[in-house]
C-alpha cells in the first residue's frame, strides 16, 4: 500500500491522495497489520472482512465502494508488478452504490429563498449556482480578478479545497470546467457592491473567503427563513440543469454548460 501511495500521488489531486492516505492509515492498514498476512496469503474472504467491519460501524455501502476502489487499484499495481499472479479484490462482490436522489428547486423556490436572503452572504453563491451551474468548491475558489466587468464575463479556473486545515486552491474538477461564462448586469453590479465592502481585498484574494461548512450552515438559515424545502446547497446546481430543462436545452447543451 505505501509503495502504491507513492507511486499514485503525483498523478491525482492532492486532496484525491489525502483521501486515499487516510482510508490506508485509517482501516486498511490495521486490519491487514492485524491479520498478519503475507502480501501472497490475501484471499478475497480477508478483504470481505474488512468491508464487513466497515459496515457493522455504521457506514454506508457507499464508503464500502471507496475502499474497494482503493484496494483494487493497489491490488492491480501489485498484480502489474509481478508481487502477486492474481488481484483477490477481483473476486469480491462489490455492494451496490446507494441511490441519492437529487432534490432541486424550481425557479419560484429560487426567487423565494434568494428574496430572503438578499442581504446575507450567501446570496451571490446561491446566484452563481442556480443560473450559471457553479460548483461550491468553484465559487470558493473564485478570485476578484476572475471577473471581468468591460466584457462581462466571470473565468472559472479555480476549486477550493481545505486540506489538514489549510485553504488549498487547486484546478476545477474535470479540464471542460475551466470556462468563461457570460453574465448580467444585476449580478455584476452585486458583485461590484460586495467586493467595495471587504477591506483591502488583493488580487489573488479568494472573492468569498469562507469554507464550503459556513455556506451550507447560511443556506439551511436561509431555507428555514424562507420555508422553502430542505436540500444540500449542491443541490442547488441540480437546480440549474432543471431550469434549462424547462427552457427546452437539450441535455447536451446542459452538459456541456456544466
Amino acid at each position: 500500500m505505501d509503495e502504491w501511495l507513492k507511486i499514485v500521488k503525483p498523478l491525482v489531486e492532492r486532496a484525491t491522495y489525502k483521501s486515499y492516505d487516510n482510508m490506508v492509515s485509517a482501516r486498511i492498514r490495521p486490519h491487514f497489520e492485524k491479520l498478519n498476512l503475507l502480501l501472497t496469503e490475501v484471499e478475497p474472504k480477508h478483504i470481505k472482512m474488512l468491508y464487513d467491519e466497515i459496515l457493522e460501524q455504521g457506514y454506508t455501502t457507499n464508503t464500502v465502494i471507496h475502499y474497494h476502489a482503493v484496494l483494487h487499484q493497489a491490488l492491480a499495481y501489485a498484480v502489474k508488478n509481478d508481487y502477486i499472479l492474481s488481484n483477490p479484490a477481483d473476486r469480491v462482490k462489490r455492494p451496490k452504490k446507494n441511490k441519492h436522489i437529487s432534490s432541486f428547486y424550481t425557479k419560484e423556490e429560487i426567487l423565494t429563498l434568494l428574496d430572503i436572503a438578499k442581504d446575507d452572504p450567501i446570496y451571490i453563491p446561491i446566484v452563481l449556482s442556480a443560473y450559471y451551474g457553479f460548483r461550491r468548491s468553484e465559487t470558493l475558489g473564485m478570485r476578484w480578478s476572475a471577473i471581468d466587468f468591460e466584457n462581462k464575463t466571470i473565468s472559472i479556473s479555480k476549486s477550493y479545497q481545505r486540506i489538514d486545515g489549510k485553504d488549498v486552491i487547486t484546478l476545477p474538477k474535470t479540464p471542460k470546467s475551466k470556462r468563461t461564462i457570460t453574465v448580467p448586469d444585476f449580478l455584476l453590479a452585486d458583485l461590484k457592491d460586495y467586493m467595495n465592502s471587504i477591506y483591502c481585498l488583493e488580487d489573488t484574494d479568494r472573492l468569498f473567503q469562507v469554507t464550503k461548512y459556513f455556506m451550507e450552515h447560511e443556506m439551511q438559515r436561509g431555507i428555514k427563513n424562507s420555508g422553502v424545502k430542505r436540500i444540500r446547497i449542491h443541490d442547488i446546481r441540480h437546480s440549474h440543469c432543471a431550469l434549462l430543462f424547462e427552457m427546452g436545452i437539450t441535455p447536451l447543451e446542459v452538459a456541456d454548460r456544466l
